[in-house]
């Protein structure tokens, strides 16, 4: 009988580095995602010339003003965090906001909501449900 030959393994630092099973929601959702476009993370995301055509994109479909309060706007806020929003094929979860109006999305008092309630304090936001 022959001898089987043993298949060499490769050294685990030779592997190619794998995303950890992706999140179901949140803020640790979108950073896997912005993980998986290739960034290092959210900030990086942010700085980024994909971002910023993103941005400029949202800034002309909105004309400037702030979806909520009609104000003139400055900052994009995400409605949800999927790739197709995150990597610009569809800008329709991006909107244009004021300062204002982006603090009143994302905290309630001085506490960050989590994702999905920030989300959803957006939508009733541009409802008008909430004044």
């Amino acid at each position: 009988m022959g001898r089987r030959k043993k298949k060499k393994r490769k050294s685990k630092s030779a592997r190619p580095k794998r995303l950890p099973r992706c999140p179901r929601a949140g803020y640790p959702r979108r950073n896997w995602l912005v993980r998986s476009l290739e960034f290092k993370d959210y900030r990086e995301y942010q700085k980024s010339s994909l971002w910023q055509a993103i941005r400029l994109r949202v800034i002309e479909r909105d004309k400037g003003l702030c979806r909520i309060c009609n104000q003139r706007g400055r900052d994009c806020h995400h409605i949800d965090y999927e790739l197709h929003t995150l990597n610009g094929t569809d800008i329709s979860n991006i909107i244009l906001v004021c300062r204002k109006c982006h603090d009143e999305c994302e905290f309630e008092g001085r506490t960050k909501l989590i994702q999905q309630k920030a989300s959803q304090k957006t939508l009733e936001l541009l409802k008008g449900t909430i004044t």
